[in-house]
């Protein structure tokens, strides 16, 4: 009996000194299956932030080219060379053909209004007058080309603008409304020429319009970062590139 009971003992010592070892092995097993458990569940979180960085950085590279083809700068050549030339802000003459005509070079309004800027061609002539090489014969068809109306467009926002100073919002109120009743409006009192009392305008087209046009221009800049860019097309509708080389903005910025 006793020889029994040692053999039993000794039989079960080297079965535990031969399961120790695999219950070891067992262990690691299992804690190497969980870290790989865990490091795939990771992995997934970590391919999913890898694609929403891939996207953010595509829309990022995107958005300003979408709005550069939301925001374009159609007879960019012309508009830069005259508004250099007058000190008037680029950018404020393209949100002018914007908001006048959607930039349509054979625009006509009911009151005779002609071309990209919408110019009257009683207006035109006056302007004009006397500019050496600027000869309008025809005002009602010179009107219509857009280098003319662009030139006589921002001669007339000049002509304005010794006029009532640079005060742009009083500026665009006589574009769009007449400078002689807006004249008569500042000297009455009805409006004292801010743009925070503008809802004290008479008229709420112009109100509107001078509304529109400052914030088209403060869009503009925002989407080329204040850089009028060199380099455009002159015919048809041109689509620029914000990266090119630039001249610093004149006068005529809101705010």
């Amino acid at each position: 009996m006793e020889a029994a009971g040692v053999n039993r003992a000794q039989a079960q010592a080297a079965e535990a000194g031969v399961t120790a070892p695999v219950r070891l092995v067992r262990w690691r097993w299992r804690q190497l299956g969980k870290a790989i458990d865990r490091l795939f569940h990771w992995g997934r979180h970590l391919v999913g932030l890898l694609i929403l960085m891939a996207v953010a950085a595509g829309i990022w590279f995107a958005v300003p080219r979408l709005l550069v083809l939301l925001f374009p700068l159609p007879y960019a050549d012309v508009v830069g060379k005259y508004s250099e030339e007058y000190g008037i802000d680029p950018f404020l003459v393209v949100a002018i053909m914007r908001v006048e005509s959607s930039f349509d070079p054979q625009a006509h309004s009911h009151q005779g209004a002609l071309g990209l800027m919408q110019v009257m061609p009683s207006t035109a002539q006056e302007v004009a007058s006397g500019v050496d090489g600027l000869d309008l014969s025809d005002p009602e068809k010179d009107l219509l080309r857009p280098e003319i109306n662009v030139r006589i467009g921002i001669m007339y926002l000049d002509d304005l603008r010794r006029q009532f100073g640079d005060d742009w919002p009083v500026i665009l109120a006589a574009y769009n409304g007449g400078r002689g009743r807006v004249d008569r409006w500042l000297k009455e009192g009805q409006w004292d020429g801010r743009l925070e009392t503008l809802e004290s305008l008479p008229y709420p087209e112009t109100r509107r319009y001078v509304q529109k046009v400052l914030g088209m221009q403060a869009w503009y800049h925002r989407v080329y970062r204040n850089r009028w860019p060199k380099q455009a097309t002159v015919k048809g509708v041109g689509y620029v590139s914000s990266s090119g080389s630039s001249t610093a903005p004149a006068d005529g910025r809101p705010g």
